[in-house]
């Protein structure tokens, strides 16, 4: 303790006055932090849950630090955080009259059970700043369909929701986001677990096989998915104010991705005898790889040549045949040796065979 000129400041032994820590001294059962005043929810105190309780130079206060457990589960607990997180009910501290003990472990003179009102500093409420995710510029996502057992992955995209708050302090331990993304799927976000990242939550969205997740427009086109609604009601920071809720959609920053959960169909095999040409329509865009297998594979097929494909939301596949090449009445077995093919998301068919549609 230091007096006006910085001189430590001494007691009447002529020994300077310091804070103390007196942790160890204290009947720590005696203090309960007490949700909303009536008991509602309870955190008890314990020494093993206290790094400190100084006692500061001028003798009349005490600050208690806990440890991260032990702030974690007073910050779980339901209805933490004063006035606003309980409908006007402030916490409060319970003080045992056993708490107060001196070193020779003698209680304190003043007996007191009464409750103090908690009054927390942080006031301001948590702001979302920024919602992004992990997906890539023009891709499409697939749910792993398949055809005949043909393996693919699901994909998955991780959602981002980062929020700022001027005081300093933590998203709550329990803090969600919900998305609800325009093809109806709603991904929800909770707080991420890596240090640095206590504003930050977190969701992953797995693509499902079901057709009402696809962004598919009427005409084959895709629409990219995005954002349409977001709810921050679960979400507080660790004082219990809850997250600022106006103008969320403007801090959304997504990248113009497609979702698309049907393995592709082959719809039609058409031969126009007139033209001596072969069409192989498709009910949606092959990858690039698909597309180049399949111009191979008729490219070496005997009778069978300038294979190519033309342009538009759905491949179709052409090439000139030569009648001769036409056998057992257009029926294309191929069991032994089946195609695959695949869409721009990965979903997979395997075909074994297919009849020209003779025209």
């Amino acid at each position: 303790r230091l007096d006006g000129d910085g001189a430590p400041v001494l007691d009447g032994d002529g020994v300077e006055i310091v804070d103390k820590d007196v942790t160890s001294i204290l009947d720590w059962s005696a203090l309960t932090w007490n949700v909303d005043g009536q008991s509602s929810a309870t955190f008890a105190f314990s020494e093993a849950r206290v790094t400190s309780a100084i006692v500061d130079r001028s003798g009349d206060s005490m600050t208690i630090t806990l440890t991260s457990d032990a702030r974690d589960l007073l910050h779980a607990l339901d209805g933490f955080g004063g006035l606003e997180a309980t409908g006007g009910n402030a916490d409060a501290i319970d003080v045992g009259g056993s708490f107060l003990r001196d070193a020779a472990g003698n209680l304190s003179s003043e007996i007191s059970t009464a409750s103090t009102i908690v009054s927390l500093e942080d006031e301001q409420a948590p702001t979302l700043t920024a919602v992004t995710f992990d997906g890539v510029e023009s891709t499409y996502y697939g749910a792993g369909n398949v055809e005949n057992q043909v393996a693919a992955p699901a994909d998955e995209i991780t959602f981002t929701a980062t929020f700022d708050d001027g005081s300093g302090t933590e998203l709550a331990a329990d803090a969600e986001l919900v998305l609800t993304l325009n093809n109806g799927v709603a991904v929800t976000l909770s707080r991420s677990g890596v240090e640095g990242e206590e504003l930050t939550l977190v969701g992953s969205y797995t693509v499902q096989a079901d057709n009402s997740e696809d962004t598919l427009n009427s005409d084959g086109s895709y629409f990219a998915l995005d954002v349409s609604n977001i709810d921050a009601s679960g979400v507080t920071d660790i004082s219990g104010n809850k997250a600022d809720t106006s103008n969320l959609l403007d801090v959304v920053n997504i990248a113009d991705v497609f979702i698309d959960t049907n393995a592709p169909q082959l719809l039609d095999a058409v031969y126009v005898e007139g033209s001596q040409t072969v069409s192989f329509v498709f009910d949606e865009t092959l990858s690039d790889d698909s597309i180049a297998g399949w111009i191979d594979g008729l490219d070496a097929s005997d009778g069978i040549s300038n294979a190519q494909a033309g342009t538009g939301v759905n491949t179709v596949i052409t090439a000139d045949v030569d009648p001769s090449a036409l056998t057992n009445n257009g029926v294309f077995d191929f069991s032994e040796d089946p195609i695959q093919f695949d869409d721009l998301a990965g979903n997979v068919t395997e075909i074994d065979g297919f009849t020209l549609d003779i025209q």
